[in-house]
């Protein structure tokens, strides 16, 4: 069975403070299940009070183990870079709001700006992180 080490003091009440005060769920299911193992949980108790899978739980384990506190908490991901800039989305939503009926057309114009062509949902997502309401039209 893989238990943590001993906690000391300090660990079990920065543990503790994480468990009920961090703003991120899965940190704070990390640091409860940290806190279990040292009380002598083994990995399918702890699978059974908390949910998950034994890897995961396995893997948090191992992580503060040979790391400790950062181990738990969550990093930043890569992922795929935006096409366009933020100036360039700056100036897609204020053609957006010049044109917000002809959709098309705002494409075609930020494809001849920019050299960049984007599809229809890149549009909309772009459209969403500026506040803006995405609705469809019901013609009568």
């Amino acid at each position: 069975m893989l238990f943590v080490n001993p906690l000391t003091d300090s660990e079990r009440l920065t543990l503790e403070n994480m468990q009920t005060h961090h703003p991120i769920p899965i940190v704070r299911k990390r640091a409860h299940s940290i806190l279990l193992s040292s009380q002598g949980y083994s990995i399918p108790n702890i699978i059974r009070i908390l949910g998950g899978c034994r890897q995961s739980v396995s893997r948090w384990l191992r992580v503060w183990d040979s790391i400790g506190i950062i181990g738990l908490i969550e990093r930043h991901r890569s992922g795929r870079p935006r096409k366009l800039s933020v100036e360039q989305e700056q100036k897609a939503v204020e053609k957006i709001q010049e044109n917000p009926r002809s959709i098309k057309k705002v494409l075609a114009e930020l494809s001849r700006e920019t050299g960049l062509s984007i599809c229809k949902e890149t549009l909309k997502r772009i459209c969403k992180r500026a506040g803006l309401k995405w609705k469809r039209i019901k013609k009568h």
